[in-house]
C-alpha cells in the first residue's frame, strides 16, 4: 500500500507510473519504464479494454512496506538496528524491506530472484516460556484461524511499538551476548533481564497510520468511510466533540453534550 514503486496510472490507453514521469515500455525481452520512449517498443491496451481500465476491483491482498529494527543506546552512541533473517545489521545499506500483511498477520521477506516469501515464524508453545523464531515459506493466502505466522501490531506511538504472536507472546531481542540481535517470543509475564531484553521496534510510520484507520473504521470514529464506494457519493458526519471538563472539590468531571447524530 505505500511502495510507490508498486502504483501505476494509465492514460491514453498506456500505461505510466503514478507520478507520470515514466512510461512502461518494452526492450528486447524486458519490461521498463522509460522518460524518453524514442527505441522502444510501447505497450498500448486495446480498446476491448476500455471496460477493464473502468472498473474498480478488490486488491489481491494488502502489504505494508516496512522495516523492523530496534535502537541501541549506551553511554557513547545512538544506533538502529533493522532485523533481517535471525540476525540484524546496522545500516540501510544492507537492509532488505520487510512486508506486513494485515489481513493474515504474516511479516514477510520478499525474494525477488526466486519470488518466494518466508515469513517470521513463532515456535513458542503454551507450556514454554520462550523459544527462538524462524523464517518459513509463505503466501498471502488467509487463514481461517490466525497461525504461527500472524503478528500483531500493539501499543504503536509514531513509529515504536510491539508484535505479539497469536498466543499473546512478545516478539523480543537480546542487546548484548553470543546471540544479540537473534529474535524470540517470550511471555509477557516471564521476568528476565540477563543480556538487557528488548520488546519495542521501530516500524515505517504508515503502520501506525493504517491502524489508526482499522481501529476508527470498526469504532465508527471516522469523519468519512474510507471504502468502498465513490468519494462523491460520500456523506460528512458530525463527531461527537471531545468532553469537557470542570472542576470540582473532588477532582476533575467530565460532561459530553448531546448531539444529534446525522444518518
Amino acid at each position: 500500500m505505500n511502495d510507490k514503486n508498486q502504483r501505476w496510472t494509465i492514460k491514453d490507453n498506456m500505461l505510466y507510473t503514478a507520478d507520470s514521469r515514466f512510461q512502461v515500455v518494452h526492450t528486447k525481452w524486458y519490461a521498463a519504464i522509460a522518460k524518453n520512449t524514442s527505441g522502444f517498443y510501447i505497450h498500448r491496451l486495446h480498446n476491448s479494454m476500455s471496460e477493464w481500465i473502468k472498473t474498480i476491483t478488490q486488491p489481491m491482498n494488502l502489504t505494508i512496506k516496512t522495516i523492523l529494527a530496534w535502537t541501541f543506546v549506551d553511554s557513547s552512541s545512538w544506533s538502529l538496528y533493522y532485523l533481517q533473517n535471525n540476525s540484524c545489521y546496522a545500516g540501510i545499506g544492507a537492509l532488505n524491506y520487510l512486508y506486513y500483511n494485515p489481513e493474515n498477520g504474516h511479516i514477510a521477506q520478499y525474494y525477488n530472484t526466486s519470488g518466494s516469501l518466508y515469513c517470521m515464524q513463532s515456535n513458542q508453545s503454551k507450556s514454554q516460556d520462550w523459544n527462538w523464531v524462524s523464517w518459513k515459506y509463505c503466501d498471502d493466502t488467509v487463514p481461517r484461524n490466525r497461525d504461527s505466522m500472524y503478528w500483531e501490531p500493539f501499543l504503536l506511538a509514531d513509529n515504536e511499538g510491539m508484535l505479539k504472536d497469536c498466543l499473546g507472546n512478545l516478539l523480543t531481542i537480546t542487546q548484548y551476548g553470543s546471540r544479540w540481535g537473534v529474535p524470540y517470543t517470550i511471555k509477557p509475564g516471564y521476568d528476565s533481564t540477563t543480556n538487557s531484553p528488548k520488546s519495542t521496534f521501530v516500524f515505517v510510520r504508515d503502520m501506525d497510520y493504517y491502524n489508526r484507520i482499522s481501529f476508527g473504521n470498526l469504532g465508527d470514529n471516522l469523519e468519512y468511510c474510507p471504502a468502498p464506494g465513490k468519494e462523491s457519493n460520500r456523506t460528512k458526519r458530525t463527531l461527537l466533540p471531545p468532553l469537557n471538563f470542570h472542576s470540582h472539590e473532588n477532582g476533575l468531571i467530565g460532561y459530553m453534550p448531546l448531539l444529534q447524530r446525522q444518518m
